[in-house]
């Protein structure tokens, strides 16, 4: 499963709901079904993943318009996600803009 964000955009929000076109663009198998503004809307859209998003098809994703990327590093005194190093190689190698996050738990 490929999760994205919606990035800030222009223009007015155009409200809609209901399966949306970036769902099937970005293979969301469970799309959220949007109350307001939907991701489409929004003229950058990016992935935020960590090891529960399994594979991904960086060149494909970059290819459907995803703009940036952001990973989870780390997560409390001493997790580093598993995947981290895989997602930011592999993204980078496809051209996508990346950063990383850790996951604070308090």
């Amino acid at each position: 499963m490929t999760l994205f964000l919606a990035a800030c955009g222009g223009g007015q929000p155009t409200p809609t709901t209901g399966f949306t076109a970036n769902s099937a663009r970005f293979g969301d198998a469970d799309p959220h079904d949007w109350d307001g503004r939907a991701p489409e809307t929004y003229a950058v859209h990016g992935i935020d993943a960590s090891r529960w998003q399994g594979q991904i098809d960086w060149p494909k994703a970059k290819a459907n318009g995803v703009s940036f990327a952001f990973f989870k590093a780390t997560e409390g005194g001493d997790l580093v996600d598993p995947v981290f190093d895989t997602y930011w190689r592999s993204a980078g190698r496809a051209g996508v803009p990346r950063g990383a996050y850790h996951y604070l738990l308090l």
